[in-house]
């Protein structure tokens, strides 16, 4: 019994033939459409609500309260103070009254802060859009260990607040909504 020698041409045509086969069939389809599934999955719920045009500050000046929270273990009611609230000056300062504390590297709560300092407009990371890779913009703390930096929602004044925590497709968020 004689075999034909194994040679890199025959090795190349044999590795490469599952390529050549036509990708039509339902199968094919099946494929294509479970990966466009997974693929819009990973991204952030709330990605399109982030604003990505830089906003004024005078837009940002007012009073932010609690609008909703999506974190597991996040109860106000077993915390002292009621719900969060922020307020940003136009002088560049902040006020905040119950801020949970452990910012983005958690989503177990024991604590809040209520924190004064000053505020900055910054870009607080980007999104993927249709046209591309676009800039969110939010506001900085100086580092504080609670909600620093968060990201800022709406196309146009008033504009809202999204805490976001741990990694950002799981849709942990704290929302605040401008109330004047």
């Amino acid at each position: 019994m004689s075999q034909e020698p194994l040679t890199l041409e025959g090795m190349e045509k044999s590795a490469f033939s599952l390529f050549e086969r036509p990708t039509t069939g339902p199968l094919s389809i099946l494929a294509l459409a479970l990966f466009a599934v997974v693929t819009v999955a990973c991204a952030s719920p709330y990605a399109h609500l982030l604003t990505t045009q830089q906003p004024s500050a005078a837009d940002l000046v007012g009073v932010y309260v609690y609008r909703l929270h999506s974190l597991p273990d996040l109860d106000f009611k077993r915390l002292p103070g009621g719900t969060p609230r922020l307020e940003l000056r136009a002088d560049g300062t902040f006020a905040a009254r119950n801020l949970p504390r452990n910012g983005f590297a958690s989503t177990t709560f024991t604590s809040v802060a209520s924190p004064i300092g000053r505020w900055t407009i910054q870009t607080t990371g980007s999104v993927e859009t249709w046209r591309g890779l676009k800039e969110v913009w939010g506001i900085g703390f100086g580092g504080l260990d609670v909600l620093d930096p968060v990201s800022l929602s709406g196309d146009a004044p008033p504009y809202g607040i999204i805490a976001q925590f741990d990694d950002p497709d799981l849709g942990y968020v704290l929302m605040l909504r401008r109330e004047r």
